[in-house]
């Protein structure tokens, strides 16, 4: 496995091989590795997809506000 991870981080930043090798070393001995980021992502995609859904609702709002004020 090093021999291969070794191969694919030839080509990537310092920064990219360093972030990578920190999650393996963190999440070592783990059997659900492949899936923790995975759900990380689809966390933050929520987060992010409520986030915008507010302040969409939040610019409607000032919208008709200040078409009721004209």
């Amino acid at each position: 496995m090093e021999r291969v991870l070794s191969e694919l981080y030839k080509s990537q930043p310092k920064i990219v091989v360093w972030f990578a090798t920190r999650l393996l070393k963190k999440l070592e001995g783990n059997p659900q590795i492949a899936h923790i980021p995975l759900i990380k992502m689809l966390n933050k995609q929520g987060l992010f997809a409520f986030v915008q859904a507010v302040l969409f609702l939040g610019f409607l709002m000032s919208g008709f506000i200040y078409a009721a004020a004209i």
